[in-house]
């Protein structure tokens, strides 16, 4: 299910064979698996868990809210998330805690998307490789030791 469409699976949810919360569940073995990367800044489990499941009764009721209704998303660390920490990569604001959403954040909310969490970054988004981030450097994952299928 990780490697299928935005379409495809947007069919499976509406036909019930696959629940956005399975997906959400799946997403976060993932992200387990390749904790080693140091992708996240900010992981959000339950708040993903939660929203999986509001998914799963949107679509049992037939309401979707969009096209990215129960889609594990990842958010950049330097959009603003609503009661999430948004340091941008920058120990200045480790305990910066947005009182907002971004827009873009907003509008994949107003669509259905799964917050799965923030993505590291060079600070402040000053950088093209992820290895200034006060968390530390991203790996990649074609050379970061970690075996990874698609």
């Amino acid at each position: 299910m990780l490697t299928h469409s935005l379409v495809e699976l947007q069919s499976s949810f509406m036909s019930g064979a696959f629940l956005p919360s399975s997906m959400v569940q799946l997403s976060l073995r993932r992200m387990e698996l390749l904790k080693r990367l140091n992708m996240f800044v900010t992981e959000c489990p339950t708040l993903a868990m939660v929203q999986g499941r509001e998914s799963d009764t949107r679509y049992r009721e037939g309401r979707p809210r969009g096209a990215l209704e129960g889609v594990p998303i990842a958010i950049k660390d330097n959009f603003c998330t609503k009661d999430l920490k948004t340091s941008c990569g920058s120990l200045m604001l480790d305990n910066f805690i947005s009182p907002y959403n971004a827009t873009v954040v907003q509008r994949c909310r107003d669509q259905g998307a799964v917050i799965m969490g923030k993505t590291n970054l060079d600070e402040f988004a000053m950088g093209s490789g992820t290895i200034d981030s006060y968390v530390g450097p991203t790996r990649n994952v074609w050379g970061g030791g970690v075996s990874y299928k698609l």
